[in-house]
């Protein structure tokens, strides 16, 4: 997971219009909205209803979760 949160962490520092996306996103929860991925991802598409409730994911939403980290580290570095 480490990997993942450097990675995008130089991504978002290294483009200004993406680092400014991210945090445009305050403290929104953020998903990777993938039906496939139950990993990476919360294993739903977007429209689906149950998306916006995080107990009935069916997926660890770890890219979400990475976004999230990365997002309240780069607001400390501002």
């Amino acid at each position: 997971m480490e990997i993942v949160i450097t990675g995008n962490l130089h991504k978002f520092m290294d483009n200004e219009e993406l680092k400014v996306f991210l945090l445009g996103t305050r403290d929104k929860i953020l998903v990777e909205a993938s039906p496939y991925d139950t990993v990476w991802g919360i294993g739903m598409k977007e429209d689906d209803p149950d998306c916006r409730n995080p107990r009935l994911w069916k997926g660890e939403n770890l890219l979400g979760f990475a976004l999230m980290d990365v997002r309240e580290k780069l607001n400390k570095i501002k």
